[in-house]
């Protein structure tokens, strides 16, 4: 039987914002202290207080200790406690009032769309982000392998909060965004991307061997799958049961990333598998080769 530890009596604190602060920045990063025996943390922020609460902006259930919320001039109070599937921490509180300024230095854009190192296949990519309040326009800039290195898009006075960008090569990307009025600007926000639309190089068996007879139903799978530039591949071992004068049956469709699986099977029965390799941006390997093997009673 699985006990979960009693975290009841734990103190959560909230390191940041700070109860109390006041300040013109719109975009936080929430973070508190971590509890031992948490699995997860809540965190909820309404406005003006949890006392005479007008409008929950958030209530959401984390595995980190730390969430960035953009939020907009007024007055919040936040709370955050640890969770487990038995037990919660008391409640830590913090206020924060956030004034209206149309000074931007101190602020940042919101990034939506690709997401942090994402990997994308698509022909036709948007890249989006939140609004800023006070901002009159927006610029979005890509570049090629590094920030700030071999400019492939710089582009101005966007109005809209978002761009659709079609056929960019397959490469690594940096990607970013500032916001701006007339009379300042916010620094870029930006983050890596990569565009991949190369499908995995087909995966290859190594053991069972075809048509192998094997003593233990306990059967140790491998092969050898990669991706010709990213390397990184997800495999998906498939095993079907063979039956004579019926119809095969699918028994075992798992997903792995070390190249091998022991899967535990029947005794007396014959059995295929075939491998197909995925990286991370969905693109599909073809479906290996079909290897089959007995196990004997």
């Amino acid at each position: 039987m699985f006990f979960e530890d009693d975290i009841a009596d734990e103190e959560l604190v909230i390191l940041a914002p700070a109860d109390g602060t006041t300040t013109e920045v719109l975009t936080h990063t929430f973070w508190w202290s971590t509890i031992v025996g948490a699995d997860s943390y809540r965190l909820q922020i309404v406005s003006p207080s949890f006392d005479e609460t007008e409008v929950l902006l958030l209530d959401s259930l984390l595995d980190s200790d730390k969430f960035v919320e953009t939020l907009y001039p007024g007055q919040f109070q936040l709370r955050v406690r640890g969770e487990n599937n038995g037990y919660v921490t008391e409640w830590a509180y913090s206020s924060l009032i956030i004034f209206s300024s149309e000074d931007l230095t101190r602020q940042r854009v919101q990034l939506k769309s690709p997401a942090e190192k994402a990997f994308v296949n698509a022909e036709s990519i948007e890249f989006s982000w939140d609004h800023l309040m006070n901002a009159e326009s927006y610029d979005l800039k890509i570049y090629g392998d590094n920030w700030g290195q071999d400019a492939i898009v710089d582009s101005s006075g966007i109005i809209e909060l978002g761009v659709n960008l079609d056929n960019l090569e397959e490469r690594a990307y940096w990607w970013g965004v500032k916001a701006q009025n007339e009379t300042s600007e916010t620094l870029f926000s930006n983050r890596p991307l990569v565009i991949d639309r190369t499908p995995p190089e087909n995966p290859t068996l190594e053991s069972p061997q075809n048509n192998a007879i094997l003593s233990d139903s306990t059967v140790v799978f491998s092969w050898d799958s990669n991706d010709p530039v990213w390397s990184k591949v997800l495999d998906e071992l498939i095993i079907v049961e063979k039956r004579e004068g019926a119809t095969d049956v699918q028994v075992h469709s798992d997903t792995y990333d070390g190249k091998t699986a022991t899967v535990n099977l029947f005794r007396g029965r014959k059995y295929s598998w075939k491998i197909q390799s995925i990286d991370q941006a969905g693109n599909e390997s073809e479906i290996s080769n079909e290897q089959q093997f007995t196990i004997n009673n």
